[in-house]
């Protein structure tokens, strides 16, 4: 059975017994190979594509990680101990010095807190709505800076604590001091308070003065005070309780105590190789991602299957394992002048078989104890450090418009747009040459039926008449 084509309405088989639409696809599957050919490129370099994305991630990631540790400050870390029942507690940071700190709280530092009232005919025990002053101007004083508020008859305090808490460094808020269930009358007051603790330069934080015709009174609720702690016979004042006279150890003073307590610090080398440890692992995510895409695995006794890695006969992959396994095995005693550690091989990392690294963090930690300096000059950004040089290497990869990756990438998107244009021209050619096969089949199928029709009637014509 054939089809004889009507526009888009295709019949089989009506005259010539064919099986047109398979024998087409048939013979436009034949034509479309090198589409097919092309459609099977285009998924090879979308994979290599997301791999080599990959593959920059990852060296990020190991640059990251490298990053972090290049200030001595930042690779440092530092167990903190402090006596319970403490009246402050204590941090450090990398650029503490280890030993042990005796510290006592004086004083802790307190914001100033100032209660405003008037006398006269209007008061504060009149309703908030009410205006507050005649018309003049009060000034308030706060950290050396002055601000003016200008006021008229028709101010009410609500207005007027809005206009004082807009200033910068001062917080201002009305507390209801009585009710007129309780007295018999509302009664309002207007609290200010400096929005940092301590003094300023030893002087209040905030004064006000005024050009109204109201007296206004203004009384302390709080002074201003600085916190004083004593730390192994040395007296520290400051206007915060986060005290950081003391490089790299910050102390926070919670309370006063006349108690003087002991606070000790060590260096923690555990913190430090898991920092190690972690561009360990970082490496090691880019020597895994690029080996098991560089292999070539053959099945069956005569390999009659064999699937190769993306990064086959690629030689950026394996230029980079080249170059960063070069400086991980390098020696940086003349470049850094250093003579105790002067290698990653010297503070327990090392290649295994495999490729990868494997870290060791006992012996990275005896290492730090006996060549501290060696170790953090070999990860700092000076210049020619094993960081710095692994850093500079990576980057002409990595870089998002300049890097050689980013060359990669570009070179493999213009590959798969050229090939996608090629299978566009190649879809519309096998369409056509579809089109024409249907045309001639249906051809076919008319002069077939006509012959059919006329061999029925010759049979008919010269049949034995009965």
């Amino acid at each position: 059975m054939s089809i004889i084509s009507l526009g888009t309405v295709n019949v089989d088989g009506i005259s010539t017994g064919l099986k047109t639409t398979e024998l087409i696809d048939e013979l436009a599957a034949a034509s479309g190979r090198s589409k097919t050919s092309m459609q099977k490129k285009v998924v090879e370099l979308e994979t290599k594509s997301t791999l080599f994305a990959s593959l920059n991630t990852r060296m990020a990631a190991l640059d990251t990680a490298l990053e972090a540790i290049q200030d001595s400050d930042d690779f440092r870390g530092f167990s903190v101990v402090t006596e319970d029942d403490a009246s402050y507690s204590a941090t450090a940071s990398g650029d503490a010095i280890s030993g042990s700190y005796d510290i006592t709280v004086s004083a802790v530092a307190k914001a100033q807190i100032d209660h405003f009232s008037i006398g006269g005919a209007t008061s504060f025990a009149d309703q908030v709505a009410t205006g507050l002053f005649s018309a003049g101007d009060i000034t308030f004083t706060v950290d050396g800076t002055d601000t003016v508020v200008a006021v008229d008859g028709a101010m009410t305090l609500v207005e007027f604590a809005s206009q004082a808490n807009a200033i910068d460094g001062l917080t201002a808020y009305i507390v209801q001091t009585a009710t007129i269930e309780d007295t018999g009358a509302d009664a309002f007051s207007l609290v200010i308070q400096s929005d940092d603790t301590g003094l300023d330069g030893g002087a209040a934080r905030i004064t006000v003065t005024d050009t109204v015709a109201e007296t206004i009174a203004f009384s302390s609720l709080q002074a201003g005070t600085n916190a004083i702690i004593d730390v192994s016979g040395t007296t520290v004042t400051s206007a915060s309780n986060i005290i950081t006279a003391i490089d790299g150890l910050t102390i926070v003073a919670e309370r006063v105590d006349a108690t003087s307590y002991t606070t000790s610090l060590a260096l923690d080398t555990s913190s430090m190789a898991d920092k190690i440890s972690t561009i360990v692992d970082a490496f090691n995510a880019v020597v895994s991602l690029i080996s098991v895409n560089s292999k070539v695995v053959s099945d069956g006794t005569n390999q009659g299957s064999i699937s190769k890695g993306a990064f086959v006969g690629e030689s950026t992959p394996r230029t980079i394992l080249n170059r960063v396994r070069t400086l991980l095995s390098a020696d940086y005693s003349s470049d850094l002048g250093i003579s105790g550690r002067t290698s990653a091989s010297q503070m327990g990392i090392s290649t295994a078989q495999s490729g990868l690294l494997t870290f060791s963090s006992a012996d990275f930690i005896e290492a730090l104890n006996e060549s501290q300096s060696d170790i953090e000059a070999l990860f700092s950004d000076t210049a020619g450090s094993l960081s710095d040089s692994l850093r500079d290497e990576l980057n002409v990869y990595i870089q998002p418009s300049t890097g050689i990756l980013a060359a990669v990438d570009d070179a493999l998107e213009d590959q798969i747009d050229t090939l996608g244009n090629d299978i566009d021209a190649e879809t519309r050619r096998i369409e056509k040459f579809k089109a024409r096969l249907r045309k001639q089949f249906t051809g076919l199928e008319v002069l077939t039926a006509s012959l059919n029709s006329t061999s029925s009637f010759l049979t008919s014509f010269f049949a034995a008449k009965t």
